[in-house]
């Protein structure tokens, strides 16, 4: 599903694939790119509506959580989300907190990109190693060096976003 939401005529927020439907046809009404937002003291503005960048999140976990308990006959227990691999424990107690609110305290928090070599490479072995992650965007490659070692799994190093994709 698509991560966008959509401020309907009644003042409604629409989620996912609807919301990006919705958006095609009034794209001042659209919102994209709130996760990374979470945190800034400036809410975003859809038609004069000031919403916070957590707020929105919430609401499309909140989606999602929904059309979870419809698929598999009740809510999830537990959440793990995906964060940008730079954020620090201000971002993620924003984001716990937002969520916390709206009634889901069982959440995992982690990096975008060490979630992706958990996916893509087996469980570390013994001694140190080394993975580079590259996430391709609109703006530009988001790199992030991980070391593993053993038993603490993939840990994120360092990272940078924007970068040019020729570079």
């Amino acid at each position: 599903a698509a991560s966008a939401l959509f401020l309907d005529d009644e003042g409604y927020l629409l989620t996912g694939d609807a919301a990006a439907q919705a958006g095609a046809r009034v794209p001042s009404r659209l919102l994209t790119g709130f996760h990374r937002r979470i945190g800034d003291d400036v809410p975003m503005l859809v038609e004069g509506e000031p919403f916070p960048p957590e707020t929105l999140t919430t609401v499309l976990v909140e989606g999602i959580a929904e059309h979870a308990a419809n698929l598999f006959g009740g809510p999830p227990h537990h959440l793990v989300l995906t964060h940008p691999g730079d954020w620090g424990g201000y971002r993620r107690d924003v984001l716990r907190r937002a969520l916390a609110e709206a009634g889901f305290t069982a959440v995992t928090l982690v990096p975008g990109s060490i979630a992706a070599l958990g996916a893509h490479l087996p469980v570390p072995g013994p001694g140190a190693q080394v993975a580079g992650v590259c996430e391709f965007g609109s703006d530009g490659v988001n790199v992030t060096l991980a070391t593993a070692s053993g038993a603490s799994g993939w840990q994120p190093g360092q990272s940078a976003e924007g970068v040019a994709p020729a570079a």
